[in-house]
């Protein structure tokens, strides 16, 4: 009897091909969403940091009683609220009401740095050259209109002159040499003082805990005191004299660092700002507690690309003020780097280990099946 050897027909489809073109699609699915909502969250963060117009908007007044107010304000949103039917006015629909929000800021002055406004309620909308956007150490932003630069010297610059912005720019300039200066001295010459010092100290205190120093006909003796914390030292009271005589050193370093931040201190602040708010209100700033200012009407699209990255890298690499609602955020990404480091540092050997052990050692039983090998 004659055996067939053929082989079977080969399927038009491989076994599987459904199942892996399921899962790619699923991940792809997968991918473009995240991706997605990645670049949602990317561009309306990026956006914060993009100048916006300053508009100079008249509001009808509430009331017969009240005059018209006029705000400096930047536009954040442009949207519609659903107002429902009162019930106490028979008669009233339901309607759609347009509303802008509007950064103000000067919330020492209005309350709040932003407000919802109807649109119907604006009454005058203009875009005027010449308005301030300013970044201050305290109170957030404010939109203001520049009136005159008082410099230390007693001349005054009004803010119609073409020479404004370039004396502007100079003298914030040199307010902030002066505040990164005074910080270097702060936190990095009298910080490092202020540590040898607290080390010298807490030696001194030590040798004054362990020994009893006498000076007896000319010589000076150290007896060791009850449970001491240093022992077996061979000169005691010569050790003591060396850390005195470094303290001494350390206090004469520390008041010069001290003499010399509190003489750029007294160079801050001689030039000031005097500006008005959109309802004509009069006031004046000091230069040093102003960060950053510039014009976002008089800026053109590349003047307003530097004013994006100004904003992004101070942004990434400050610290932060005002209760963490102002400034950087450097510190929190420096703390999350090094908390990754530390943790990729401690587990990538654990995890080594215990893959080895899983692949190689351990035996088959309830909670653990061991992969076929390849």
């Amino acid at each position: 009897m004659k055996q067939d050897f053929s082989l079977p027909p080969a399927p038009k489809r491989p076994l599987g091909e459904v199942n892996i073109w399921l899962a790619s699609i699923g991940l792809s699915l997968g991918l473009i969403m995240i991706f997605g909502l990645l670049g949602i969250i990317v561009f309306n963060g990026l956006e914060a940091f993009w100048p916006k117009t300053i508009h100079e908007l008249t509001l009808a007044p509430s009331s017969k009683e009240e005059q018209p107010l006029v705000l400096y304000a930047g536009i954040t949103k442009d949207q519609t609220r659903h107002v429902p039917a009162d019930p106490a006015h028979p008669g009233s629909t339901a309607r759609d009401v347009r509303e802008y929000q509007l950064f103000t800021g000067s919330k020492e002055s209005y309350g709040q740095s932003y407000r919802y406004v109807d649109a119907h309620n604006v009454t005058a909308s203009a875009t005027p050259k010449g308005l301030l956007c300013l970044e201050r150490m305290e109170g957030g932003n404010t939109l203001v209109k520049p009136l005159e630069l008082k410099l230390a010297s007693g001349e005054t610059i009004p803010a119609a002159s073409p020479e404004f912005m370039e004396a502007f720019r100079r003298v914030l300039d040199r307010e902030t040499d002066l505040r990164d200066r005074v910080k270097t001295i702060d936190t990095r010459d009298i910080g490092s003082v202020n540590t040898r010092l607290a080390d010298v100290r807490l030696d001194i205190k030590a040798i004054e805990r362990s020994y009893d120093i006498r000076e007896e006909n000319g010589r000076r003796t150290a007896v060791p005191r009850k449970n001491p914390i240093l022992t077996d030292m061979d000169d005691p009271a010569g050790e003591l004299d060396r850390l005195r005589a470094k303290e001494e050193q350390l206090n004469a370093e520390y008041a010069r660092y001290t003499a010399e931040a509190a003489k750029l201190r007294a160079q801050q602040g001689r030039d000031s700002l005097v500006y008005a708010l959109g309802d004509g209100e009069r006031k004046e700033i000091r230069m040093d507690k102003i960060v950053y200012g510039y014009q976002p009407n008089d800026l053109g699209f590349f003047g307003k690309c530097g004013v994006f990255l100004h904003n992004l890298y101070h942004f990434i690499t400050d610290d932060p003020r005002e209760a963490n609602t102002e400034g950087g955020i450097f510190p929190a990404i420096f703390g999350t780097f090094i908390m990754t480091l530390l943790m990729s540092v401690l587990v990538t050997p654990v995890g080594v280990i215990g893959a080895i052990y899983l692949r190689e050692y351990a035996r088959q039983g309830l909670w653990f099946r061991p992969c076929a090998s390849a």
